[in-house]
């Protein structure tokens, strides 16, 4: 497993399942290269991982 994720924390990794944070909101890219003893192979999809705004809090406390 070889994994590269654009926009992500950690940017790439070699786990079959890893955890990527992502800081900001926007579209990001990941590639994918698997590898055995027969051989690899890559596949990158681009626009594939969305990730939106967090929420915005809107109310005041009283004292």
């Amino acid at each position: 497993w070889s994994w590269e994720f654009e926009g992500g924390t950690p940017s790439t990794s070699t786990m079959q399942n890893p955890v990527v944070e992502y800081l900001s909101a926007g579209v990001f890219g990941v590639t994918l290269t698997a590898s055995n003893g027969a051989g690899s192979n890559t596949t990158t999809q681009t626009s594939y991982i969305a990730v939106n705004e967090g929420p915005t809090a809107d109310f005041t406390s009283s004292a």
